[in-house]
């Protein structure tokens, strides 16, 4: 049933943009720019009723999806002054919880963070967002100072890893002893994460009986 017919030329975009979204869904700018053109002009309107239903019935995504891609695409659009940008749309979608005015601050931090060469995840985006906000706007105050212990801990191990690496012909009782202190600090992370995993929240609240 045909609603509201397009034009030829609307027509000819709306199979290049449909072409896109199938064929990048990985490609998540390039699908959620197509998406946001096709939701603001209506081309699906010859079809469908709703955006909704022409998502579900041409790529099986859900309205919930296609505004994530949309969002995401629209969030990297945004780091006009970024030098790298995102190339994850969870990345992208993590930036879009920190207020458009200090995202730029937030994804230049996080880069930093990760290192030359590294693209930030989701999780640095994080930290990094919680070093940048003003601490009224924290909903975890307290985390920033763990975050950043624990971000501190993991800078000093792998320097130690390219030490031990280079220092290959280091004495038998400097061996020994690098070996029992990987040990002890293998133990304190497995305790450490047996403690997050206990306090962490269930995924599923618990039936009720």
């Amino acid at each position: 049933m045909i609603i509201e017919k397009l034009d030829a030329n609307e027509k000819r975009e709306l199979k290049k943009l449909v072409g896109i979204v199938r064929v990048g869904v990985d490609a998540f700018m390039e699908a959620g720019k197509a998406l946001s053109i096709i939701r603001e002009k209506r081309l699906y309107r010859e079809g469908f009723n709703t955006f909704e239903d022409f998502c579900r019935e041409e790529f099986k995504m859900s309205r919930i999806h296609a505004s994530r891609l949309i969002g995401a695409f629209n969030v990297v659009k945004s780091l006009n002054e970024a030098k790298q940008l995102p190339t994850s749309e969870r990345v992208a979608r993590e930036l879009a919880s920190v207020p458009e005015e200090i995202r730029n601050k937030v994804w230049d931090r996080a880069q930093e963070m990760a290192g030359e060469g590294n693209e930030p995840d989701s999780k640095v985006v994080r930290e990094a967002a919680l070093e940048i906000l003003p601490p009224e706007q924290r909903t975890h105050v307290d985390s920033l100072e763990l975050l950043t212990n624990l971000r501190s801990a993991e800078r000093k191990l792998r320097a130690a890893n390219q030490i031990v690496t280079q220092e290959l012909d280091a004495s038998p009782d400097t061996i020994n002893l690098s070996l029992d202190l990987l040990e002890d600090i293998g133990r304190t992370v497995r305790a450490i994460g047996k403690i997050c995993r206990e306090k962490r929240e269930p995924l599923t609240p618990p039936s009720e009986t």
